[in-house]
């Protein structure tokens, strides 16, 4: 596809008015750029804290990542409901600014600002990650001082994983602990006597009064770890792609990863906001972060917020909040019925299961559970309060016309133009591949075109591997280049290459067995249940080739009929099929079953249209090449 082209399609796209099912009128997109924001949080959450202090947030997943990486870095643990820190935090800035300190970085351990201590929660998985991050990084000293009570436990530290003393392991390089209150500092001689504190913590790593304290940029880390987490999981490049994210694409980096408190101090705040749902662990994310980055870069946009839905970076239990299994659920509830009123969505909230977050309100289980839309991620917004029933004033969502929406989730070899890897199994004929390939190619491009459209900023080429010589599809017919004002172009879900199959006694009570190929490798927490009204039948992990074998039993509850056995990961429906569940068996035909031994049962298995939605992001398409190298 020409960039004249692509260019039509984004302008079309922008024109498109957008609505939302339920009757809530969404604003049209912008004609010119969205404005964005770059705010400061914590000069809002400390009230008296100068603007640009030398503080930045980490989220759990970037606070493992820096105590990871190469270098002498300075950190403070602690929050605004932390009587230490609120006390503490000018005096640590005022004395960091004389030692030449650039970065200190933030670990909130209260992952909602609030109440939810991850050192001390009764959600065992919460705090097993603070543990795990003691035992496998702070506690790596020669005298370990974390994971007492939080209050005992250091506060402002400087960390570096090669220090050592006398041949051991010493990465505590200094820390200061202990409870500071507003009284032991509210005179002269106490602030005098608390600087000198912690002006000991930046004396340990100082020279001539200037401490060597390194920073690490967003960039540095977003390329890093999609770059890690792409080819650890897609190792051959020529089909899927090497490095996502380039050195030059940080000359005007605009993603930067926020907490749950900066999410909601944002959607508090005056102004617009530009605001990416996603995550590095995520494929689709992963996907579209360098085209996210480059339009709006183009656009003069200097930030783009992005938050996380797992609020470690990477675990579908408790810490993901937008599943209704977590204890944190209302986080991500409360968020949506608050800020998010028209927000559109793939999932319909009726249509039960696993399409909506079912949710306690506050937290608070002794009131009603609602209902939230479910949004997928990656998931792009410009909001701004300003419009009280409309504040998502524009939305990256395929539009179908209807009242129904397909959230973009693709692939980077998609996006880059490649040509992934044929199953032969599904794609029996070369002809029936390239016609794949092209729907593929086609979705990437509609994605990429509504990004720019997005941002209302020149399509310019994006720099991505070269296409496959052997691969040359031409637009699908059925895809129009340049498509009604009226409604985005629509192109009907692809399948995907998992396959699932089912054996044994489909009966209530029946034991059988669930079969899995396809799915992403080295997956855990991946659910199979039976619906209508869903019961689960296991939750299993799977191997390094995307396999898993579930031996379980058809619950007796469940009634004789029609059912769908659905693969969930992340909550979402990656694989499904129809299958039809016989009476229960009398007594006689039990007894006569257990008379015969050594047989195989009687087998079911799920075959032909095969199941699958939406592998982790399924996929719909409109024609998209680039050309760079791998």
């Amino acid at each position: 596809m020409t960039t004249r082209t692509r260019r039509a399609i984004a302008a079309t796209i922008a024109a498109a008015s957008l609505a939302i099912a339920g009757g809530v009128a969404v604003a049209p997109a912008a004609v010119a750029a969205p404005a964005g924001s770059d705010l400061d949080y914590f000069s809002y959450a400390y009230p008296g804290l100068r603007e640009g202090s030398v503080f930045e947030t980490v989220t759990f997943e970037r606070f493992e990542y820096l105590l990871g990486s190469e270098g002498t870095y300075a950190f403070l643990i602690g929050g605004p409901a932390d009587e230490t820190t609120n006390t503490a935090i000018a005096h640590i800035d005022a004395v960091a600014q004389t030692y030449g300190v650039e970065k200190i970085y933030v670990l909130d351990p209260r992952v909602d600002g609030d109440e939810v201590d991850i050192r001390t929660s009764s959600i065992a998985t919460l705090q097993n990650q603070w543990t795990g991050a003691v035992t496998d990084f702070l506690n790596k000293d020669t005298t370990p001082a974390f994971g007492g009570e939080p209050g005992d436990d250091p506060y402002l530290f400087v960390y570096d994983k090669a220090h050592t003393a006398g041949g051991s392991e010493d990465r505590i390089v200094a820390s200061l602990g202990g409870a500071v209150s507003p009284s032991s500092v509210a005179t002269e001689e106490g602030a005098v006597a608390y600087r000198a504190q912690v002006s000991g913590v930046f004396d340990a790593v100082a020279d001539g009064g200037s401490a060597d304290v390194d920073t690490q940029s967003h960039f540095t880390f977003y390329k890093n770890e999609i770059n890690r987490k792409h080819s650890a999981t897609y190792k051959n490049a020529a089909l899927y792609g090497g490095d996502i994210i380039e050195e030059s694409d940080g000359a005007d980096w605009t993603l930067k990863q926020i907490t749950y408190p900066e999410l909601v101090q944002l959607l508090e705040s005056d102004g617009d906001h530009i605001i990416l749902f996603g995550g590095t662990w995520c494929h689709n994310t992963r996907a579209v972060v360098k085209d996210v980055n480059r339009a709006a870069s183009a656009a003069g946009v200097k930030t783009v917020y992005q938050f996380d839905l797992r609020l470690d970076g990477n675990s579908s239990d408790a810490w993901h909040i937008r599943d209704t299994a977590s204890p944190l659920a209302y986080l991500y509830g409360d968020v949506v019925a608050k800020f998010f009123p028209n927000l559109r969505t793939q999932y319909i909230v009726a249509a039960g299961g696993g399409q909506k977050v079912d949710y306690y309100p506050g937290g608070d289980t002794t009131i009603a559970v609602a209902s939230a839309k479910k949004l997928q991620v990656p998931y792009l917004i410009e909001y701004n309060k300003a419009d009280a029933a409309a504040p998502i004033v524009q939305d990256w969502i395929q539009d179908k016309g209807d009242g129904t929406f397909t959230e973009y989730m693709t692939e980077w070899w998609w996006v880059a133009g490649l040509p992934g890897e044929r199953n032969v199994n599904r794609y029996t004929t070369p002809e029936a591949w390239a016609a794949e390939q092209t729907k593929q190619w086609q979705f990437a491009d509609e994605a990429i075109a509504k990004i720019d459209s997005f941002f209302a900023a020149a399509a310019v080429p994006s720099v991505g591997p070269s296409p496959s010589p052997s691969v040359e599809p031409s637009p699908s017919p059925s895809v129009d280049p340049s498509p009604s004002p009226s409604s985005s172009p629509s192109v009907e879900p692809v399948l995907t290459d998992a396959a699932v199959s089912v054996t044994g006694d489909l009966h209530p009570g029946g034991a059988i067995v669930v079969s899995g190929t396809g799915l992403p490798a080295s997956t855990p927490n991946v659910t199979v249940e039976i619906r209508s009204t869903p019961k689960t039948l296991g939750t299993v992990s799977t191997t390094a080739a995307g396999a898993f074998r579930l031996e379980t039993t058809i619950p007796t509850s469940i009634a004789s009929g029609a059912h769908t056995v659905v693969v969930l990961i992340d909550g979402q429906v990656v694989a499904s099929q129809a299958v039809t569940v016989a009476a229960a068996p009398t007594a006689a035909a039990a007894s006569n079953s257990l008379a015969v031994t050594g047989g195989s049962g009687i087998p079911f298995a799920i075959v032909g249209g095969a199941l699958v939605l939406l592998i982790a992001g399924a996929i719909l398409v409109v024609a998209r090449r680039r050309r760079a190298t791998v």
